[in-house]
């Protein structure tokens, strides 16, 4: 052990890192028993307890078991075929050990023990279900030999188990599979190519097996697994597979190569057509072959179809196209391929002239837009300065309608008309000027010619003045002279017009005094009426003449008078002269009064008056209003003088009487609680001057309810806060007046709820 030891002495702390030896101890132990570990530590003699032992975390366990499945073949994972070579199944632990490890597995799978496969081992010697990985090494072998059955099984597989040593668990487990025959085939599908070129063949196979090309020619190695190869005609190529230093069958597999050849294409001449038209494109292709097509370019959009060589082209706007057709046969970069313009005229032109008026004498230019590689022609050619032209000028002499026709080789005629209305110039009488009384009309009816037309419109300005201002004949109903033009005019504006003049003369030049007048009953009114030659007054009645300009009206009730007055033009003026008979005054200057000592008076006239003045003026608080206060010491009797808005007056007079001494009184009722604020309270009434000695109210059996000496003061029902039922209740009042008059009352009061 000396020669493990490490000294420390001359650290001044235990420092184990550096200073640590490992060692490994092994024993031979039996699965799922169990087992104590006793370490001994043996100090130095100078007892100083400074060495240590450490065991490793996770040391105490065995060794990790895996297992792999391995074969020359992969198709990914290890096969490997009847009748041929064996696989494997490693069996390793990750370190030798001086013992033996004895594995325990069993088999599983699609593939059936004994029948598909036997098993042997490496090192010899195992049992099936068991080998053993010698002592000081780390890996054993399975050794899988599969058994030619003859029989189409397909894709087996073989599993191998491990168990847990303690529970005989399946802890892990290896794949290795079992084909009936080798695994291969061509990835790369049955292809077309161009002739000259030349492509990679991949394969699906391990790249541990020998491969075999037929045929060998135009291929770069026939012994490879993916050769190039560049056929000159249509070839099968076959590739066989073998497992080298073994007797079993090769599998094979076979690819077909196709040739093409570049197309020859022509679709055919540019051409021109127009819109709308329909195109059957037949292009010639050769040589026979399978081809895919496709047409593209600026013209695609207008074609049934651009996947098949002979699409429908309906070609329905305007323009320059160009249209490329593809052919590509089955190889890629095989393709050919033409091109075609195709011009695209409008199926239409555009006249721009509509129906058209004009004067007679006029001209049109007509104004055609069409293309420059149409003909045109128009008919009828009367009145133009070129039938062949677009675009010509007519000079028509009446109404005329033109047919233009435009025309191209294959194109439907394109054909558009129009009319010419040629319009007279007509003249227009507005006839002689006239005279009119004003709130009188005139009928005007001017003179066309040529009066056959029957598309004139007219216009009158200006227009104030007359019933319509639109129409030939018009009514004039203005109030002021005024000078009018009518225009007669054609729709396309052909015109003339004329002047009249009208003077009117007024019907607003007499002047009536007085137009409206109200005077009281049994009065009477003098009119004057100027500014007219003659007058008539309606009707006649309270009049003293009807047929004079300063009449005398002496009505009993309203009336209106019409006054007719007429001019030296004849003229009449009307005005309404208005009489109204006021109401008789109506005044009531009310009932005499008396007053009490400390009372103010309040006078107050009634009626339909809206004026008042008082006499005499002593003691009133103003003698010019209806309702007055008064004062006065000794009893007065006023007149009170009334006038309504119209002037007609009325007087009427009251007595105001003054008594020396004051009295009071008391209701024989009341109703406490009522609401109605009236009879809320039973309360003394006073006129006059008086001081209350007291107010008292007894029940009926002479319990004393309620006592005051406060005049202003009522009883209100109760009696120490409750309410006091219905019935008869006793009073006294005791007071004196202001002269020292005693007053004394006593009574019944009823209570009511």
């Amino acid at each position: 052990m000396q020669n493990f030891f490490i000294c420390n002495g001359n650290g001044t702390t235990v420092m184990y890192p550096g200073f640590t030896s490992v060692f490994t101890a092994y024993a031979e132990t039996v699965p799922c028993s169990t087992y104590h570990l006793k370490l001994a530590v043996c100090d130095a003699s100078d007892q100083v307890l400074d060495s240590g032992v450490f065991l490793k975390a996770g040391s105490l366990s065995s060794n990790a078991i895996s297992m792999t499945a391995l074969s020359n073949l992969n198709n990914p994972q290890p096969y490997i075929v009847e009748g041929c070579t064996p696989g494997f199944i490693k069996i390793k632990r990750n370190s030798p050990t001086p013992f033996p490890y004895v594995f325990n597995y069993t088999v599983g799978g699609t593939a059936t023990y004994p029948a598909d496969y036997n098993v042997t081992t490496i090192p010899a010697g195992n049992p099936f279900g068991q080998v053993t990985i010698p002592a000081g090494d780390t890996v054993a072998y399975l050794v899988i030999n599969p058994l030619q059955d003859g029989l189409v099984e397909g894709l087996e597989d073989l599993k191998i188990y491990q168990f847990a040593p303690c529970t005989n668990n399946i802890v892990d487990s290896a794949i290795l599979y079992i084909s009936d025959s080798i695994i291969i085939n061509i990835i790369t599908s049955d292809t077309t190519i161009c002739s000259g070129e030349s492509f990679q063949i991949l394969v699906n196979g391990s790249d541990s097996l020998n491969y075999a090309w037929t045929p060998n020619i135009n291929i770069n190695n026939p012994n490879i697994k993916e050769p190039t190869v560049n056929p000159v005609v249509n070839t099968d190529y076959v590739v066989c597979a073998s497992i080298p230093n073994a007797v079993c069958p090769p599998t094979c597999d076979t690819l077909k190569v196709i040739m093409n050849t570049p197309p020859d294409v022509h679709i055919s001449n540019d051409t021109i057509i127009c819109k709308d038209m329909v195109i059957q494109f037949n292009p010639s292709i050769s040589p026979q072959q399978t081809y895919t097509y496709n047409w593209s370019g600026t013209g695609a959009a207008f074609l049934n179809a651009t996947n098949i060589p002979n699409p429908i082209g309906t070609f329905n706007a305007e323009g320059d196209y160009d249209l490329y057709l593809n052919v590509s046969p089955q190889a890629f970069g095989c393709d050919g391929g033409d091109t075609i313009h195709i011009k695209v005229l409008p199926n239409d032109i555009y006249l721009h002239n509509g129906d058209t008026a004009i004067c007679q004498g006029g001209t049109v230019q007509i104004n055609v837009t069409g293309d420059p590689l149409f003909t045109y022609n128009w008919t009828p050619p009367t009145y133009l300065n070129n039938p062949t032209i677009p675009s010509p000028i007519s000079t028509p002499d009446t109404s005329i309608t033109y047919i233009i026709t435009a025309t191209f080789p294959g194109c439907n005629p394109m054909i558009k008309s129009f009319n010419i209305d040629v319009q007279p110039n007509p003249i227009i009488d507005a006839g002689i000027d006239r005279e009119v009384c004003d709130w009188d009309t005139l009928q005007l009816n001017p003179i066309v010619t040529p009066n056959t037309y029957p598309n004139y419109s007219y216009s009158w300005a200006p227009a104030t003045g007359l019933t319509s201002s639109n129409t030939k004949n018009t009514v004039f109903n203005g109030h002021q002279n005024n000078t009018y033009t009518v225009y007669v005019t054609t729709p396309v504006g052909c015109m003339d017009s004329d002047q009249v003049t009208i003077t009117v003369h007024p019907t607003e030049f007499a002047d009536i005094q007085p137009t409206e007048k109200m005077i009281c009953p049994l009065d009477s009114v003098q009119f004057t009426a100027t500014g007219a030659e003659s007058y008539h007054w309606s009707p006649g009645l309270y009049l003293n003449d009807s047929l004079i300009n300063n009449p005398l009206s002496k009505p009993l009730t309203d009336i209106d008078y019409t006054v007719y007055s007429t001019s030296i033009y004849g003229c009449t003026d009307t005005d309404i002269v208005r009489m109204h008979i006021a109401p008789n005054a109506v005044l009531d200057a009310g009932d005499d009064i008396v007053l009490y000592p400390g009372e103010v008076g309040q006078l107050n006239a009634t009626g339909n008056c809206s004026f008042f003045a008082w006499y005499p003026t002593a003691y009133l608080s103003d003698s010019h209003i209806k309702n007055p206060q008064t004062t006065p010491p000794a009893t007065m009797q006023y007149f009170v003088t009334g006038a309504t808005e119209e002037g007609c007056s009325i007087i009427d007079s009251i007595i105001v009487r003054i008594s020396p001494e004051s009295i009071l009184d008391l209701p024989n009722a009341f109703s406490p609680g009522s609401g109605t604020s009236i009879n809320d309270e039973l309360k003394i009434i006073v006129r006059g001057m008086v001081t209350l000695d007291y107010f008292k109210v007894f029940n009926r059996w002479g319990e004393e309810l309620f006592s005051t000496n406060d005049i202003n003061r009522g009883w209100n029902g109760r009696y120490k806060g409750t309410p006091q039922p219905i019935g008869v209740y006793v009073y006294i009042i005791e007071a004196k007046t202001s002269t020292g008059k005693k007053i004394y009352k006593q009574g019944n009061i009823t209570l009511i709820r």
